[in-house]
């Protein structure tokens, strides 16, 4: 149950600052309000998901923690692609209410098929917002995302994408 701060209410200043627990104004109020229902719809949407199967994600982390080869499931490096990021993955927010992102540039001759964010602790901080894929300067694919955490590819794009793309992730 999410409430505002006494202190902020009264005096208009708190001494926990950014670390309180309690919403200083109404605004951050909502906003919080609207997180919590927010994540209490994907976690519902994961348990129904679950009835119908496991999300990409789940399926790829439990092949990698069942085999005996996990490198031959997922691997920190692979040879011939080339990544960049945007910004510095490393950042400090100054404030609760802060946003920042990231541009991901992957080039490989091989079709981007999947994406996944896989660390748990923080994945609710993460979310993807668009995939592209473009073959020089044709755009192959353009997918906008609703804040999603994974994506993967249907079978009329994989059609699309498989001209040694470069893949750009956002």
């Amino acid at each position: 149950n999410y409430t505002l701060c006494d202190s902020w209410i009264e005096l208009g200043t708190c001494r926990y600052g950014a670390q309180c627990v309690e919403a200083h104004g109404s605004e951050e109020l909502i906003e919080w309000r609207e997180r919590f229902e927010y994540r209490r719809m994907k976690l519902q949407r994961a348990c129904e998901k679950e009835l119908y199967g496991k999300s990409y994600t789940e399926q790829l982390l439990d092949r990698w923690s069942q085999t005996s080869e996990p490198n031959e499931v997922m691997r920190e490096k692979i040879e011939g692609l080339e990544d960049s990021c945007s910004a510095p993955l490393v950042t400090t927010m100054s404030s609760k209410a802060s946003r920042h992102s990231w541009t991901f540039n992957f080039k490989w001759n091989q079709p981007l098929r999947a994406v996944a964010l896989l660390q748990d602790t923080h994945r609710n901080h993460f979310f993807l917002t668009r995939i592209s894929t473009k073959h020089g300067d044709e755009t192959l694919l353009d997918v906008g995302l609703n804040s999603e955490q994974e994506w993967t590819t249907t079978a009329e794009l994989d059609d699309a994408c498989c001209c040694g793309p470069e893949e750009i992730l956002e």
